[in-house]
């Protein structure tokens, strides 16, 4: 665990992750950290590629 910082490059992780789904649909992905707006911007990137059911998050403080 760790901060969710854009430098870190989550979000090419999650779009990554979207690619990986075509080819293993059953796989998930749990993102675990704290940066609260930061967080939002993923969970809208998480949104806008369909992958709710696919990418979690746990926040820590």
């Amino acid at each position: 665990m760790g901060r969710l910082h854009k430098i870190k490059g989550y979000d090419n992780l999650i779009k990554s992750f979207a690619l990986l789904l075509k080819e293993k649909p059953n796989s998930k992905l749990m993102i675990a950290g704290s940066g609260d707006t930061y967080k939002h911007e993923l969970i809208s990137l998480i949104k806008k590629l369909n992958l709710e059911n696919s990418v979690f998050s746990w926040s820590t403080q």
